[in-house]
């Protein structure tokens, strides 16, 4: 490579960096544009766009739904205690409540009363119905509480806006005791947005402060609250394993190299690869999704490597001229850097959004980081004061790893068993995708959201009837149909229970007015004494009243149709109704399918990369035998995957994620080890040792954490870190045979 080249290499090396460093900082200036849908990066056909849309609604809805009991001494305690907590939440308009929305709810009841039945039937109401309603009318009417008007009783002499009030929503539940207060009500932002979170939670925790001494208690339902526990949890263990692995790390480039230079290079080297991979991916996607940082550690790992044996090129050689350092690493840093881009390159082909962006990240932050390898990091490297102490070092290393024989005994026996514990393992294969099993929800909110159910609280479902149609019309015709099947003691809260198609409104106005209003409404006038103010007979339609938020937020529209969604509280066994155009919808079924299909995807990735692996060897090195370089990662896939069910572990798609970081770090150092074989150089064989020390201590320790995921991918990484090591010998020993020394 001419001096001029090298000029130019750098040059275009540091104007991509400064149009990285620009353009990231224009784009996280704002928002983050970090996205955390995983049904979203699914392939799907036009007749999944209602479903995947109505899921990404539906999920919002339940998400945004939060309820807090308020126990007191005393009513009136808890009322003022209600009030001051319903102010704190709502203090930003984060937290709109229900009583909030109470005014504009109670009036669509009044406008829509003579058009809507608690019968989901029309042709179930009765006339002992009817004289049930008239009789419970009288009781309000009349009753030493009641707080009937005779304007109401003018406008709705039977008091079918507080019946409609008591049966539609479908609590399913007691009422709260005289000293309690239900404050519930919905997050306007996303409930796993974290400033959502830690807003809610902090005017709680305020509001608790103030209130605890007094007597008052608070049982919270809501996904904020799981979302922000889990999220706590989540940057605890991060801060606390990122922290030793990072310590770790710094100390061990530290100890290698004995220079602060060599651990600012290796860190530097890893930043300017993970941030060029990152831009890359935001100028072609708007948001990077929130799993492609998991694939993420593979870049790191794969980065640190090329600084470590760059930077050993120095000491090893005596900070020989820049064209002799590079000679030693150009070949197998090229290999590495060619079959780790084709590998990932491949994913771009499944057609699935989350693969594409691995593909970009990946492939752009490793040719950047080979790219500042040969350009940049070799050229600076210059030789220090200290570079006879150094070299003398390195070659302490050296001699320490060469006289490390491990007795052949030792070999076969540890090899029998990892054959033992692989076939063990392939007997205890399970997969785990659901996800409500990655992270454990905290026992004290399970309790806590049960009492507040008890207390009257519907909750929100997860699953959900999905009615679509050509308009939107058609699709609540259908949701009453379903609804007319279900069983009936569904729990649903379905659009159309208060707000009917047209047909389903002329028969309930039909059905009040025949059963009801004709043979009742005399007796009623003559009992109450309140002659109405319009004549019940004509009943016309409802006036042009704006609808409740909460009821326009169940509707939508994709791929051409309108869709209603009516989460369901108590699905149980029941499979859902046999009506066209509508089906019951479990979203955390839809989940699985996405991790399914991740894993399956992951599992071809795996081969793809090897097969391309094998073919850039050939192609560099022509020789048979640098097909031994595929088998150290082959062989360390293989037994990271079955070792984990081997110890109770189920595999789940970050084990295959942590497999694609095998396979890329695994060829690093079958490259080097092979490049090592054919110089006779022992240089390598420290440099790789190191590597894996820095990536177990940056990855590896992963596998200490609570959380399924993390745990899965770093209990993966360790094992296959571990096994990558021991078998990158097999291509050094392949390439040293039939060479000189």
């Amino acid at each position: 490579m001419t001096q001029t080249w090298r000029r130019a290499g750098a040059a275009a090396c540091w104007l991509w960096l400064a149009a990285v460093c620009i353009f990231l900082a224009l784009k996280f200036s704002g928002q983050p544009p970090v996205d955390s849908d995983i049904l979203a990066l699914l392939p799907h056909g036009d007749a999944d766009q209602v479903e995947s849309a109505a899921v990404d609604l539906a999920g919002r809805a339940a998400a945004g739904r939060t309820a807090i009991l308020i126990t007191a001494p005393d009513g009136p305690t808890a009322s003022a205690a209600a009030d001051d907590l319903t102010r704190e939440l709502s203090k930003d308009g984060l937290f709109v409540s229900d009583t909030q929305e109470a005014a504009v709810t109670s009036r669509w009841f009044f406008e829509n009363r003579n058009q809507l039945l608690c019968q989901r039937d029309p042709a179930t109401f009765t006339a002992e119905d009817a004289r049930r309603i008239q009789r419970r009318a009288l009781a309000d009417i009349y009753s030493v509480t009641g707080a009937v008007t005779g304007d109401l009783l003018k406008q709705d002499p039977f008091l079918l806006t507080i019946r409609l009030a008591e049966c539609l929503p479908p609590t399913g539940a007691a009422a709260p005791k005289a000293n309690q207060r239900l404050v519930s009500g919905r997050i306007s932002a996303s409930a796993y947005q974290l400033d959502a979170e830690d807003e809610v939670v902090a005017a709680f925790d305020l509001w608790k402060s103030e209130w605890a001494p007094k007597g008052v208690t608070a049982a919270r339902a809501g996904a904020v609250f799981h979302a922000h526990a889990a999220a706590e949890k989540a940057k605890g263990e991060v801060t606390l394993i990122g922290s030793l692995g990072a310590a770790g790390v710094i100390l061990i480039f530290f100890l290698a190299f004995r220079t602060a230079r060599a651990v600012v290079s290796g860190i530097l080297l890893v930043g300017i690869g993970v941030a060029s991979g990152l831009a890359a991916t935001l100028l072609v996607f708007p948001t990077v999704h929130v799993l492609v940082f998991v694939f993420a550690a593979m870049l790191v790992g794969i980065v640190s490597d090329y600084a470590v044996h760059t930077l050993a090129t120095g000491p090893a050689t005596d900070w020989a001229d820049t064209d002799t350092r590079l000679k030693l690493i150009l070949r197998p840093i090229t290999t590495s850097m060619a079959t780790t881009v084709l590998g990932f390159s491949a994913l771009a082909l499944f057609g699935v959004a989350l693969f594409q962006q691995v593909a970009i990240l990946a492939g752009v932050g490793v040719f950047t980081a080979w790219a500042f390898v040969l350009f940049v990091l070799v050229p600076l490297d210059k030789r220090p004061a200290n570079a006879d102490f150094l070299s003398g070092w390195w070659r302490k290393l050296e001699t320490l790893r060469d006289g490390l024989k491990i007795p052949s005994p030792v070999v076969w026996g540890a090899s029998v068993l990892l054959l033992a514990v692989s076939i063990y393992g392939a007997t205890q294969i399970r997969f785990l995708d659901d996800v409500r099993q990655f992270q454990p929800r905290p026992a004290d909110l399970m309790v806590e959201e049960e009492i507040v159910k008890a207390a009257g609280y519907g909750g929100s479902g997860v699953a959900f009837l999905l009615s679509e149609g050509a308009d939107a019309e058609q699709a609540r015709e259908r949701e009453e149909a379903a609804i007319a099947q279900a069983p009936a003691d569904l729990r649903v809260l379905a659009t159309t229970r208060f707000d009917p198609s047209k047909k389903r409104r002329v028969e309930n106005q039909s059905v009040l007015q025949r059963l009801l209003y004709e043979p009742l409404l005399a007796d009623q006038t003559s009992q109450t004494g309140v002659d109405p103010a319009i004549n019940p007979a004509s009943l016309p339609p409802p006036a042009d009243v704006p609808r409740p938020s909460w009821l326009t937020e169940l509707s939508g529209k994709a791929g051409g149709k309108t869709f209603l969604v009516a989460p369901v509280l108590n699905a149980g066994a029941w499979s859902g109704p046999k009506v066209e155009g509508v089906r019951l919808v479990d979203p955390t079924e839809r989940y699985g399918s996405a991790f399914r299909t991740y894993r399956q995807h992951a599992i071809t990735a795996l081969a793809v990369a090897l097969v391309c692996a094998g073919l850039v060897a050939m192609l560099i090195y022509r020789r048979i035998a640098a097909i031994s370089i595929l088998v150290p990662p082959l062989l360390a896939v293989i037994v990271a995957l079955l070792a984990a069910p081997a110890l109770g572990e189920p595999l789940t798609f970050f084990s295959f994620a942590a497999a694609l970081v095998l396979v890329g770090t695994g060829l690093d150092y079958s490259a080097f080890q092979w490049e090592g074989g054919l110089k006779h150089e022992s240089w390598t064989s420290v440099a790789v040792a190191i590597t894996a020390i820095t990536t177990l201590l940056s990855l590896g320790l992963l596998a200490l954490s609570d959380m399924l995921p993390v745990r899965s991918f770093g209990l993966t990484v360790s094992i296959g870190i571990a096994a990558a090591l021991c078998l990158s010998h097999i291509p050094r020993l392949a390439a040293m045979k039939g060479t000189k020394p």
